[in-house]
């Protein structure tokens, strides 16, 4: 019974060991969006649905590794008046196609939406996340830069021309390290 329990024991630490960490056989580029596991705490501004006026918005995002290490899984949660807004995404470094996919599950549009991201010199950018919106049909972009362990910045640009033009800063964050508690 005790070497039963010690074994069990064993595979949780190791469990929780690779929810810490990439897994050793990962590919590499796993560690490129590494800077998101953790707790922060974020503080956004984003344009109204019109384009007219800008909202703050405060909002905690958190992110662990996956799959035993394999991928990233961050969850975003904001609160603006009175209602609550969640999502999370996978992220997963595809090796068929040498670019990184995430899946973006939103709980108040109820559906799924895909993004392919690269790494761009010291920035992260994710593309996809097509969708319609009063202008019309548009396409985001979101990069992540000014990255440290400390914090990092977030914005999206739209897209109503298939990427030809961008309209800068539809939303941006600026991210810190949550303190532990």
């Amino acid at each position: 019974m005790v070497v039963v329990l010690m074994l069990g024991l064993g595979a949780v630490a190791q469990a929780h060991e690779l929810a810490h960490s990439v897994h050793p056989d990962a590919p590499a580029q796993t560690e490129q969006f590494a800077f998101l596991v953790g707790d922060w705490d974020c503080a956004m501004k984003a344009l109204t649905p019109d384009g007219k006026d800008t909202v703050e918005i405060q909002a905690q995002w958190s992110g662990r590794y996956i799959l035993g290490g394999w991928a990233i899984q961050d969850h975003w949660y904001s609160e603006r008046s009175g209602v609550g807004g969640w999502g999370t995404n996978i992220r997963w470094w595809n090796t068929e196609i040498s670019r990184w996919e995430n899946s973006w599950l939103n709980s108040r549009a109820n559906d799924r939406i895909h993004y392919y991201s690269d790494q761009v010199g010291e920035t992260m950018v994710m593309i996809g996340g097509e969708g319609d919106s009063a202008f019309g049909p548009y396409v985001d972009r979101n990069t992540f830069f000014d990255i440290s362990e400390a914090a990092f910045r977030w914005r999206k640009d739209r897209s109503f021309d298939g990427g030809e033009s961008w309209v800068e800063n539809v939303s941006a964050m600026l991210c810190t390290q949550r303190e532990a508690s």
